[in-house]
């Protein structure tokens, strides 16, 4: 048998599932957690989808900044390169190797 408190709290549970504006706030927030099109488990995964990107952008562009850094370098050092490798020379200079 039920006891008085536990008849108590089932009548009040009855009546407030019973209550049409609960009723419908409970079928609202089912809707929208799993029917909806924009429902919330699809949020979610769209969410991490967003931070994951972010991500790899912060990553390629601290890639990005690193290789402009890199070619900064190389610009500076290739006359240098070009005239021991190749043995480049401006047109009003004189070159002599020594060996």
């Amino acid at each position: 048998m039920l006891s008085s408190e536990n008849r108590a709290n089932r009548k009040y549970i009855t009546s407030l599932l019973a209550n049409e504006y609960v009723l419908t706030f409970c079928i609202f927030i089912i809707w929208m957690t799993f029917f909806d099109k924009n429902n919330l488990i699809t949020l979610r995964c769209l969410q991490q989808t967003i931070d994951q990107l972010e991500d790899e952008r912060d990553f390629f562009d601290s890639e990005l900044t690193e290789l402009d850094e890199q070619m900064y370098a190389i610009e500076i050092d290739r006359e240098r390169y070009a005239r021991e490798k190749f043995y480049l020379h401006k047109s009003d200079e004189v070159v002599y190797l020594i060996r």
